[in-house]
């Protein structure tokens, strides 16, 4: 779990963003991997991204806003989850 930095959903299909640009793609779709890693610093920003809360770098702001991870790939934050969002990295 601590070299995942987000997981990406394709299709049926989760992609495994890794330390070390690793990359490994799983036929779990990212809806059951939210729910296997509750409670464990992740959090789903949008639909497609299932992010570690761990491994965020800088919150970018816009409508919705945008995450630099820890590998300097950005990922989308939805504008329903922006709040939810904020208030849980506001712990971080």
């Amino acid at each position: 779990i601590a070299d995942i930095i987000f997981m990406e959903a394709d299709g049926q299909y989760t992609t495994f963003h890794l330390k070390g640009n690793d990359k490994r793609i799983s036929s779990i779709n990212l809806k059951e991997y939210e729910d296997l890693f509750a409670g464990q610093n992740f959090f789903r920003v949008h639909h497609s991204f299932l992010i570690n809360m761990n491994e965020i770098k800088k919150y970018v702001r816009g409508e919705g806003g945008t995450v630099i991870m820890s590998n300097g790939k950005e990922v989308d934050v939805s504008k329903r989850r922006k709040a939810e969002f904020m208030q849980l990295l506001k712990s971080f």
